[in-house]
């Protein structure tokens, strides 16, 4: 039987659409008379997400995200007729929700065109949203039809070529600097949505227009993000603190034109954030510690909000401030891989493993399994444990247990024995 296949950009659209819909305080709640979710969601979700970066491999996360989607739908239906039982329905959810979120978005890799179709994900989301935002939608039974999507992560993805990305040789030495600016940021988008959301709604022109300002600063900038990373995030920051320029005056077309701003600064940075979690070669962990720092920003700046309710110009004060911060941040972020690739000078090279040159006999090979043969490849390369887990996508457990079976079939004890065996062999 043909196995089944679903293309990246839906699971990626689909896990957007329930985030913004649902969890992150979207319209289907306020429509079905439900309080705020987000802040009972956010916090898990950081913890979850973080776990997911520090301890998953790809292995694990496929094991676990059919529990994981399966439980988030689930959830997620049962959500409007247990409404007392919000609080503990939204920290299962952040739990759950971290395995859909790092699968959805690291499945990404697999199309052909990441850029273009981490942009198409967004932008299809965000049509979604405007259009729950101006068809109330009161129905309980939206919040399963919304979530269902989700169980097209247990179809495997179509196996196509990235073609778009440049691959990073490590996961976690440019993203630990990179880290202060997402926080930042997203701490200014959490005091967007605690205050400025509000006054805008009072004074919109047309609810939900400013959607169609991200949507077209997604769409525009796709190309701009890929061929110039920093040109990128300097609009988007530049488009944020225009928003808290605009909000001083607190006149309505002022407050209007502030909203459209923000959208359209977040826009830009939300693309540029997922295009650079795909660019490194272990995006388990990059989106796993990447999402955690946007949520725990998000957070953050919600709790910011909610003290300073009634000093309208200590907020925008505050979110100018952070944005500076945030541009700083970045800038010393460049400084600093610069500095680090200045290290790695030709007279200084970066040991990097050397491709397996090692070829073994046939009355070897014919006795271990493929996955056996690469790993002791690997292991006679002089490659430890955890590099050759990481090279071929798996456990360090497992390759312990591949060598295990080699040395148990070729009748040695260690490396050297492993070593002079094909010597003598070859």
């Amino acid at each position: 039987m043909t196995a089944r296949h679903c293309s990246p950009v839906f699971s990626f659209a689909a896990f957007v659409t329930w985030l913004l819909a649902v969890p992150m305080d979207g319209p289907l709640l306020s429509a079905n008379g439900l309080p705020a979710l987000s802040f009972y969601f956010l916090l898990p979700h950081v913890l979850g997400l973080f776990l997911l970066g520090y301890r998953c491999s790809k292995v694990q996360l496929e094991r676990l995200l059919p529990y994981g989607a399966v439980l988030t739908v689930l959830l997620t239906s049962l959500l409007p007729f247990f409404g007392t039982a919000l609080p503990w329905i939204g920290m299962l959810l952040g739990f759950s929700g971290a395995l859909v979120a790092v699968a959805a978005c690291a499945r990404l890799r697999q199309s052909a065109t990441p850029v273009g179709h981490a942009a198409s994900g967004l932008v299809g989301a965000n049509l979604v949203l405007f259009a729950l935002l101006t068809q109330a939608q009161n129905s309980p039974w939206f919040f399963a039809l919304l979530s269902l999507p989700l169980l097209s992560l247990l179809l495997k993805p179509k196996a196509l070529p990235a073609q778009s990305l440049q691959k990073r040789k490590s996961a976690l030495g440019e993203l630990w600097l990179f880290l202060p600016f997402i926080l930042l940021f997203h701490l200014v988008g959490g005091l967007m949505y605690s205050f400025m959301y509000p006054a805008y709604l009072d004074q919109a022109v047309l609810p939900g227009l400013e959607l169609f300002f991200y949507i077209g600063t997604v769409s525009a900038s796709a190309r701009l993000v890929k061929s110039s990373r920093e040109l990128s995030l300097m609009g988007g920051i530049l488009l944020a603190m225009l928003s808290f320029i605009l909000l001083q005056t607190r006149q309505p077309l002022a407050v209007n034109c502030a909203m459209f701003s923000m959208q359209a600064g977040q826009g830009i940075i939300d693309l540029f954030l997922i295009v650079y979690l795909l660019s490194f070669n272990e995006p388990i962990r990059a989106f796993g510690f990447g999402l955690a720092t946007l949520c725990l920003g998000v957070s953050g700046g919600q709790l910011l909000g909610a003290s300073l309710q009634q000093y309208a110009g200590s907020i925008a004060l505050t979110g100018l401030i952070c944005l500076n911060l945030a541009a700083l941040s970045l800038y010393y972020y460049r400084w600093r891989i610069q500095q680090w690739f200045a290290e790695q000078s030709p007279s200084q090279p970066v040991a990097q493993p050397e491709p397996v040159q090692i070829t073994l006999p046939d009355s070897i090979r014919l006795q271990l399994s493929d996955r056996e043969c690469l790993v002791l490849q690997h292991s006679l390369n002089g490659t430890t444990y955890r590099d050759i887990a990481s090279q071929l996508d798996i456990s360090e457990s497992s390759v312990k247990t591949y060598m295990k079976r080699v040395y148990d079939k070729l009748g040695m004890r260690s490396r050297k024995d492993l070593a002079s065996l094909i010597n003598s062999r070859g």
